[in-house]
């Protein structure tokens, strides 16, 4: 690992963790205060603390094994994350590439979850990504009443203050391996591209960019009422409650950039 501290500061920040997830698991090792390695691979355990504290992680490869081990992971308390550059992957299930009860700030960093939702975020916190990949490839439960490859969420285990979650993406990709099933308004501007790599079903579609299979030909759409809004050249077909090639982001908040979080490289790591 490569990462550095304020070493006056207790972290709240912990690396591959057990925690709770929106599945309603509790690790029960942890319930009576004991905490488990076991499923981790690779990768140095750093615990959580009082909280309030900062944290800068560069250019580390991180693997997870088990359940309910994400790769980067804040305690309770809140404090600050800042990881830039390296690989973070998760192979268990419950195991996103990042759980979030603080403020965390990725770039350039390979965020991948084999077999869970790519990100999860509790109550009042923050997760910014800036040219990550992230992946993700959540399981069908039947504990849940749908499938989700980024969630934001208020929990009651009084892991996080309560209040709205915000997720911030920049440049990069998001990719879900399992669409699942519900509902989902997907609004793509004009410099983006939705990549459908199988037959997909959203609520509302409004598409003012670029939507291509994954060998870059042009998709059908379809009404779920039979019109045709869009003959594709490929032979993927995405069906829509509703469709507009209009885009209103006028209610969407605009994204910090990098140069807000990005703390150079110390020498000592260098």
């Amino acid at each position: 690992m490569s990462c550095i501290g304020d070493e006056t500061l207790l972290l709240p920040i912990a690396f591959l963790h057990r925690s709770h997830y929106p599945s309603g698991k509790e690790n029960d090792q942890e319930k009576d205060g004991e905490n488990s390695d076991e499923g981790y691979e690779d990768a140095e355990v750093t615990r959580g603390g009082m909280g309030g504290g900062t944290l800068y992680a560069y250019d580390d490869t991180v693997t997870t094994a088990g359940e309910s081990s994400a790769a980067i992971r804040s305690d309770r308390g809140g404090g600050t994350m800042v990881v830039d550059g390296g690989s973070y992957t998760t192979n268990g299930t419950g195991s996103p590439a990042i759980y979030s009860t603080a403020d965390i700030s990725a770039h350039d960093a390979t965020l991948t979850a084999n077999n869970s939702e790519a990100v999860c975020i509790e109550g009042a916190n923050t997760i910014r990504l800036f040219d990550c990949s992230l992946s993700g490839n959540m399981q069908d439960n039947d504990q849940n009443d749908c499938t989700w490859n980024v969630i934001l969420y208020q929990s009651m285990s009084g892991d996080s203050e309560e209040g709205n979650s915000t997720f911030e993406m920049t440049g990069g990709s998001l990719t879900a391996g399992n669409g699942g099933d519900g509902s989902c308004s997907m609004y793509i501007d004009s410099g983006s591209t939705w990549i459908v790599t199988g037959d997909s079903t959203v609520t509302n579609l409004y598409n003012a960019g670029t939507i291509a299979d994954a060998d870059g030909n042009s998709v059908t759409i379809k009404g779920t009422d039979g019109t045709v809004y869009q003959e594709g050249s490929g032979s993927v077909t995405i069906t829509v409650s509703a469709y507009s090639t209009d885009v209103d982001l006028s209610g969407a908040s605009s994204a910090d950039s990098w140069s807000h979080y990005e703390v150079a490289k110390p020498e000592e790591l260098s």
